[in-house]
């Protein structure tokens, strides 16, 4: 069974073809209940397509399409958190 997803962020992006897509920002949760209350568990975070595509990080302005390798141009830059995939070569 696949552990739930909250959105943290949505951001516009640009394609490669000019066209204009929906970046998601999720992170995985699960609510636990113990003899204390309830306990909020946190997952990994991790940016999608709206269409459900995995989605590596760049940079702060730049996306890449997992799948395909077709780069996304971010219109409003990623807040500086975000660690970028150190493998990646251009």
């Amino acid at each position: 069974m696949a552990m739930p997803e909250e959105i943290l962020d949505r951001r516009r992006v640009t394609g490669d073809d000019g066209s204009s897509l929906e970046a998601i920002e999720v992170r995985h949760t699960e609510h636990l209940e113990t003899s204390k209350g309830t306990r909020k568990l946190i997952g990994a975070r991790r940016w999608v397509l709206a269409t459900g595509e995995a989605l590596d990080v760049i940079d702060r302005h730049l996306l890449m399409v997992r799948k395909t390798g077709e780069i996304l141009r971010v219109d409003e830059p990623l807040h500086s958190a975000i660690r970028p995939t150190t493998d990646w070569q251009p």
